[in-house]
């Protein structure tokens, strides 16, 4: 009896262990980035604040701007959006984004059919790119992906 339960411990587990890890993988990073995104805001939340009250006056979308030591983008809209710390490779890339309409969740992936984003143009068409689509984070910012 020793020998069977010392064999299932030995053969078992670690396909048990990697089938565990593979779907339990993609709740975690979603965890840890969203963990990662809420500590931005509140360690850089007053800095957003400032930058997007100079975004309000100016509104001026000229390409990636620095401020306080946070890279960004405008889009004057109305209303006028602001995306913070845009990383990414090539034209996609994600962010952390205000918006005070939350219009930017209407974007929700590609609608099979068109091959096109699932969103009205005035959503999709923000920051010059496609809006694949946003999470909530907390108040008027969102994680939004863009291509």
């Amino acid at each position: 009896m020793a020998s069977w339960r010392h064999w299932l411990a030995f053969y078992g587990a670690p396909p048990a262990l990697a089938t565990a890890l593979v779907f339990a993988s993609p709740s975690v990073l979603s965890a840890g980035r969203r963990a990662g995104d809420l500590s931005q805001l509140l360690i850089n939340g007053a800095k957003y604040r400032a930058i997007i009250g100079q975004a309000r006056m100016q509104q001026n979308d000229s390409g990636y701007l620095t401020d306080h030591g946070i890279t960004y983008l405008i889009d004057s809209g109305p209303p006028v959006r602001v995306a913070f710390n845009p990383g990414g490779l090539l034209d996609n890339w994600t962010a952390i984004l205000y918006d005070p309409s939350g219009l930017v969740m209407q974007a929700n992936g590609f609608d099979r059919k068109t091959g096109r984003v699932a969103a009205p143009d005035g959503v999709t068409k923000v920051f010059g790119g496609d809006l694949i689509g946003c999470d909530p984070l907390w108040g008027d910012y969102y994680r939004c992906s863009f291509t």
